[in-house]
């Protein structure tokens, strides 16, 4: 048997599964390397394959198997034997990583850069001595009494000043933050009941004119805007201080929204007035009356001038609750009324 045919079986290249494209010329002038394509019709002369027997072509890499030198027509040329299809799926495995991966790229490969990297100190903030924070300094005087105050108010149920109880009985009311008073409790102070506690007293009426004209509260005074609350406190203040035990009672149609917001407008100006001598107020004692004129007049009619009830929303005043309502709502809107100045 020729040479080049006992090449053709020991390569075996239908085992292999290779076509005649995969084997090239391996010229050792280029940089090229590959296969040779052998025929049965050309003669080569080869080295010594006594051993090709014992070679196991399956498991080594490329460049592990030996390269075969032979020659053609006064050329040499090298030839490397093909592999094997490796029958194990793992081996198999194991040949492809052999060849992408070297120990180089694992060494030389640089580590990955953190997402997150702290910001490092200047020199000069690394070396700096931590300012000391100095201690707070005890509370003055007049801290301390506001503090007792605020306490004092809050341990008992005390007038907004802290100086006594409250000299009208009180009723759980729809407003949290207000003392809410019944009103029969009003009927009650109209009548002198509760002459002996309380020294002064006034009504505030926060409904509008037309409402005010048609039925109120006897002895009441209508006030209805924002202007007239702060006359009502400019009044007050040319006055001067007086130690009577001043009460009052605000109220609208069903003491809702109008009544209740003019007197917490009233408390708040009083407490900005008097801001320097917390808590003093000009007017401590304010109540508001539950249920408005409307559940007064069902209990205590003849206690009302005139004696009757005109409600918010009648029909034949819907275009002066359209002005009077604009008036409320602005600060200063409308010709300016002067109040008249409440007489205890």
């Amino acid at each position: 048997m020729c040479e080049a045919s006992r090449i053709n079986m020991m390569l075996d290249f239908d085992d292999c599964e290779m076509e005649a494209a995969d084997i090239f010329l391996n010229s050792p002038g280029s940089g090229t390397s590959g296969y040779i394509s052998i025929d049965d019709d050309t003669s080569h002369s080869l080295g010594d394959f006594s051993k090709s027997e014992e070679m196991d072509f399956g498991l080594c890499p490329l460049e592990s198997l030996p390269n075969q030198s032979l020659t053609q027509n006064g050329r040499d040329f090298s030839i490397r034997t093909p592999l094997r299809r490796c029958n194990s799926l793992d081996m198999r495995k194991k040949l492809f990583q052999s060849q992408n991966t070297s120990p180089y790229d694992a060494e030389c490969r640089p580590a990955r850069r953190p997402t997150k990297m702290r910001r490092l100190r200047l020199s000069g903030e690394e070396n700096a001595i931590p300012e000391q924070v100095p201690s707070p300094a005890p509370p003055s005087h007049e801290q301390l009494r506001i503090q007792a105050a605020v306490e004092r108010l809050e341990s008992a149920e005390l007038i907004a000043d802290g100086s006594k109880t409250y000299a009208l009985p009180l009723q759980q009311g729809k407003h949290k933050d207000l003392k809410a008073v019944s009103p029969s409790t009003i009927a009650h102070l109209i009548c002198g009941h509760y002459a002996d506690t309380v020294d002064e007293y006034a009504i505030i009426d926060c409904r509008y004119p037309y409402e005010y004209e048609g039925g109120h509260i006897t002895g009441a005074v209508n006030m209805y805007t924002y202007d007239q609350i702060n006359e009502l406190l400019e009044e007050t203040t040319k006055m001067g201080p007086s130690n009577k035990r001043r009460v009052l009672v605000f109220h609208c149609e069903f003491s809702s929204k109008r009544g209740p917001s003019l007197l917490r407008f009233l408390r708040s100006q009083d407490r900005n007035m008097n801001s320097e001598h917390y808590p003093k107020l000009f007017y401590p004692e304010i109540y508001i009356l539950e249920g408005g004129y409307k559940a007064y007049f069902e209990q205590h009619q003849n206690l009302c001038e005139p004696h009757t009830y005109t409600p918010m929303l009648h029909e034949d005043y819907s275009s002066d609750l359209r002005h009077f309502r604009t008036k409320a709502k602005s600060w200063t809107a409308g010709e300016k009324k002067r109040t008249r100045c409440l007489r205890f």
